[in-house]
């Protein structure tokens, strides 16, 4: 949660990825949970590759992070796509609702994570 937090004041602070960049940044997430899986957690079905206990430590933190700037920037540009207050309105009740469902999908998602390792 606090990461998630720390992300969110970035999001505000600075436009880092930026626009363009969005998407490559939102996609590379994936990159740090497939490394999540390669860490060592004991039971464990498949080989690791990062035998260091901080090395899952890390890495959640830079998701929790990642997730909450890439939440805050994308709640911040989609309004800015269309034109009209009442539309810029509904775009950003439809973000912030997916935006929702995206982190209960993302937390529902931890079981399957787990059924892969163990």
């Amino acid at each position: 949660n606090r990461g998630d937090l720390v992300g969110r004041f970035l999001g505000r602070w600075k436009d880092i990825p930026g626009r363009g960049l969005l998407s490559w940044y939102t996609t590379g997430r994936v990159l740090i949970v497939v490394l999540l899986l390669m860490c060592r957690v004991e039971p464990r079905r498949i080989p690791y590759w990062f035998n260091h206990d901080s090395i899952p430590t890390l890495l959640i933190i830079v998701l929790a992070i990642t997730g909450g700037q890439v939440l805050t920037l994308s709640l911040r540009y989609a309004p800015e796509v269309v034109e009209g207050k009442r539309a810029k309105t509904t775009v950003g009740t439809i973000m912030a609702f997916w935006g929702a469902i995206g982190r209960v999908l993302g937390s529902v998602s931890t079981y399957l994570v787990v059924l892969i390792i163990e």
